[in-house]
């Protein structure tokens, strides 16, 4: 569960920074060419993707633990016995 608390905590910093740098860009403080603004941009928007992907991914975790309901031993070999001697064994 520890993964879907980080991914949001990961990706908004990312996504904070990529506003900033376009801030930056926008109002000439951050002076660069072309082809570097395209490759901070194309690696931040796969940092937020993967960010995205390990938000999603606990999520999904979680919803399986949280559908697996806790069940006692002795609950479990009774319904087995019950079976066997269903079927005359």
């Amino acid at each position: 569960m520890r993964s879907a608390h980080s991914s949001p905590m990961l990706r908004t910093p990312l996504t904070a920074l990529k506003l900033q740098i376009q801030g930056a860009i926008g109002d000439g403080s951050l002076q660069v060419d072309h082809a570097t603004l395209a490759k901070i941009d194309g690696r931040l928007n796969r940092l937020i993707h993967l960010a995205q992907q390990l938000l999603s991914m606990a999520r999904e975790d979680a919803a399986r633990e949280a559908a697996i309901a806790p069940m006692s031993l002795r609950s479990i070999c009774e319904a087995r016995r019950r079976f066997l001697a269903a079927r005359g064994g």
